[in-house]
């Protein structure tokens, strides 16, 4: 006897694969600091950096193309506000406060959430 599980699912949401190259990615500190925070935002996924090429990959996800759009300026909002402006962007040319911003995320992304000052 063979028994047979049909599941269908409709699925609304639209799924983009982006990536941003970005100002002031030194290390794996910066690089665990912006895959904490960008992985906590909502319609983001799969948050990746390398940061030798001073790339971050991200996934969005979301109802239509205008929501994604959202999404997409709330991500290089959250990565300026982070000290990693995309580059070629007047953000990033003007990176003297951003780059300040990044040593501090940078320190941050150094940290594991168990160290405790001593």
């Amino acid at each position: 006897m063979t028994t047979q599980n049909t599941l269908s699912t409709q699925v609304f949401t639209h799924h983009k694969v982006v990536e941003v190259l970005v100002e002031n990615l030194k290390c794996g500190g910066c690089a665990s600091h912006i895959v904490k925070k960008l992985s906590a935002l909502p319609n983001v996924s799969d948050v990746s950096v390398e940061p030798t090429a001073h790339a971050v990959q991200f996934s969005l996800s979301g109802d239509s193309d205008e929501g994604m759009a959202l999404t997409l300026q709330h991500v290089l909002q959250q990565l300026t506000a982070l000290g990693y402006p995309p580059e070629g962007t007047l953000d990033g040319m003007l990176a003297v406060g951003a780059k300040a911003k990044s040593y501090v995320s940078c320190a941050l992304g150094k940290i594991s959430p168990g160290d405790k000052p001593t």
